[in-house]
């Protein structure tokens, strides 16, 4: 009984993790605006990409694995 509740509140976490990445995902995006590639969040502009050091898909991902573990 015991190790079906674990392996229960394991698949829910593991759940809740996958669908908050999904929604960070959603939330970060990256958009063209006056002719430069802007981070935005949930649809505002942020900043240009040009301000953030290194690859910004990588940066971007980094973001959303960041918002994802603070908003489990």
């Amino acid at each position: 009984m015991l190790e079906s509740i674990k392996q229960w509140l394991a698949e829910r976490k593991e759940h809740q993790t996958k669908r908050m990445l999904r929604h960070a995902k959603e939330v970060f995006q990256l958009k063209e605006y006056m002719g430069k590639i802007w981070l935005t969040y949930n649809g505002g502009l942020v900043c240009p990409s040009d301000m953030i050091s290194g690859d910004i898909i990588e940066r971007l991902n980094e973001m959303r694995c960041m918002y994802a573990a603070r908003n489990e």
